[in-house]
């Protein structure tokens, strides 16, 4: 198997099939209303730690915004 500079793809060297890698599209968000914004956290994380919100979604899925003007 060869490996392109990039690392997006492979080549069988057998026959020249290429690979792909598999997509997981995610979305990274922060919610905020100017001043402060919208932190979670897992029960799992250190003391103090939090984290925008975040989540995968599937391929062809649109995220939507929904925003108050």
């Amino acid at each position: 198997m060869q490996k392109n500079v990039s690392g997006s793809r492979r080549i069988c060297s057998s026959n020249g099939t290429i690979y792909y890698p598999q997509m997981s599209p995610v979305i990274i968000t922060l919610v905020s209303d100017g001043t402060r914004c919208l932190l979670a956290r897992q029960e799992a994380f250190p003391s103090g730690m939090y984290s925008a919100l975040a989540g995968f979604c599937d391929i062809g899925n649109q995220p939507f915004l929904i925003s108050e003007s």
